[in-house]
């Protein structure tokens, strides 16, 4: 987020709409995540926001029983000083052969992209 306001607002929570109908994840209230994210980010001048949304509190396991509505976490975080370095001399990217999930259901992409110094 830059000046107050969060850069490519609605692209992110499309990503996290995607992500929850990928696991199943209902009932998410998503102008409420938004205002949430639109006030963490009012008193910050440049800073990561990051968002974690799960299915909420439940009994032991990966079972959903007896999970209320999603849990949302919404926090903050400075922004990393290497950003402004990788602005100014760019970075090295290259494809990882490794995937990221086994599930095809949950897998993104065949590769992953990683970068370096």
């Amino acid at each position: 987020m830059r000046q107050g306001k969060i850069v490519l607002l609605e692209s992110h929570i499309q990503r996290l709409k995607e992500g929850c109908e990928r696991l199943w994840i209902d009932g998410v209230d998503w102008l409420q995540l938004e205002t949430e994210m639109q006030q963490a980010a009012q008193q910050q001048t440049q800073a990561v926001l990051k968002v974690i949304i799960s299915a909420g509190s439940g009994g032991r396991g990966y079972s959903r029983r007896g999970c209320g509505e999603p849990t949302r976490i919404v926090s903050l975080a400075p922004w990393p000083q290497h950003y402004a370095d990788l602005q100014q001399r760019g970075a090295s990217l290259r494809l990882s052969p490794i995937r990221l999930a086994r599930n095809p259901q949950f897998a993104v992409s065949s590769t992953l992209i990683v970068w370096s110094r």
